[in-house]
């Protein structure tokens, strides 16, 4: 016959019960506190353009042509053109566009960095270049 387990028994089986299902809870918090943390917020702080950046209208010829402010420019050889969301853009695709864009020289005086910048942004450079 089975006879019922001594209450002391009960108590140390359930101690290690107790102890995994509170382990998991805090791992289930944990994970749906990470998920929480908004992606956009963690992305906007790997954006960084040079306050020495100057703001311009570029339009993208055949590589390496391009106009800056109506005036035919360079683009240098390993010239790099982030889009806003920091990636890196062929110049070949945004041939044709007239944008808006803060950019740097090279020791040569050809572009190297060209940022497409949000409106703000933008408005940013304006504002530091008067």
């Amino acid at each position: 016959m089975n006879q019922p387990a001594p209450a002391g028994a009960r108590a140390r089986a359930a101690g290690p019960r107790l102890a995994a299902l509170a382990t998991a809870a805090a791992i289930a918090f944990g994970t749906l506190a990470s998920l929480a943390t908004p992606a956009a917020a963690l992305a906007q702080a790997l954006r960084s353009i040079p306050a020495s950046a100057v703001p311009g209208k570029l339009e993208p010829k055949a590589f390496p042509e391009a106009l800056l402010d109506g005036r035919p420019v360079r683009l240098s050889a390993g010239a790099r053109i982030h889009d806003r969301d920091n990636r890196i853009v062929l110049p070949a695709s945004l041939a044709g566009a007239r944008l808006k864009v803060l950019y740097a020289r090279d020791f040569n005086g050809q572009i190297d960095r060209v940022w497409l910048p949000s409106e703000a942004e933008f408005a940013a450079a304006n504002a530091r270049r008067r």
